[in-house]
């Protein structure tokens, strides 16, 4: 039980750290953006059921690649179905989107458990998505990227010159405010 426990613990650690980090760090530039989402589609805190959608894919073939590569591995040994449908039908220029129903049990796998995991499809498919790099590495700077020329002191004649004036006493308003004649 304390090896179920220290499992939990660890997914909920690791998927937060990988949605803050997506969240850091990947924006999709695109106009059309369709927004990813977690819904609860049936069920309660005990037992239900989670509905995934992803952001869309550029074409059929990555999203399958996707489903059979990267979702199978997340989601072993889970109870969960997935479908791959056009993003807006029947433009299928604008992409592809899976839908994925995910099943949990509080008796073997925990509502907060499914969310995790479920954030953690979503935020594994962003990356797949837009191509961004989150293994840590840093790429070396190129060559052609380092700064050319001098940094020039300020000059003399940029300088502000001038003086400022004090308000004129012929700007100050004079006399009496009358109210206004009806």
């Amino acid at each position: 039980m304390k090896s179920k426990k220290n499992k939990s613990i660890k997914l909920l650690a690791l998927s937060t750290a990988v949605c803050t980090a997506i969240g850091a760090t990947s924006v999709l530039t695109s106009v059309d953006a369709f927004a990813s989402s977690i819904t609860q589609e049936s069920g309660n805190d005990t037992r239900g059921k989670l509905e995934i959608v992803t952001n869309p894919f550029k074409t059929f073939e990555d999203a399958k690649d996707f489903l059979d590569n990267t979702l199978k591995s997340i989601l072993t040994d889970q109870a969960y179905r997935t479908s791959i449908v056009p993003s807006d039908f029947p433009n299928i220029e604008k992409g592809y989107v899976l839908i994925t129903v995910l099943s949990y049990n509080s008796e073997t796998f925990s509502k907060s458990e499914a969310e995790a995991l479920a954030n953690k499809v979503i935020a594994v498919a962003d990356v797949t998505i837009t191509g961004n790099n989150l293994s840590g590495t840093i790429k070396p700077k190129e060559e052609g990227n380092t700064p050319s020329g001098t940094i020039k002191p300020k000059e003399e004649g940029n300088a502000l010159s001038g003086t400022i004036k004090p308000k004129e006493e012929s700007n100050v308003p004079s006399g009496t405010i009358k109210p206004k004649e009806e």
